[in-house]
């Protein structure tokens, strides 16, 4: 129902966040790795994210990987 996908959007919220600010495959790569489903290295000329970066896309996945 309407009032379920509202609550899961504001859950996800941080984390649509982080998609919007970094891109989705960076952000992807970090939860991969968070995951430990592997450690992967992004396509050249992509960067991987910094320790800042990397660390406010954890937070952002707390809750979620809590759960």
């Amino acid at each position: 129902n309407a009032e379920d996908l509202r609550r899961i959007d504001a859950e996800l919220s941080p984390l649509w966040e982080v998609f919007q600010i970094f891109g989705s495959l960076r952000v992807m790569y970090v939860l991969l790795d968070l995951l430990g489903l592997g450690k992967m290295e992004l396509p050249r000329p992509i960067q991987r994210l910094g320790t800042e970066a990397r660390e406010r896309v954890a937070a952002a996945a707390e809750p979620l990987l809590a759960s």
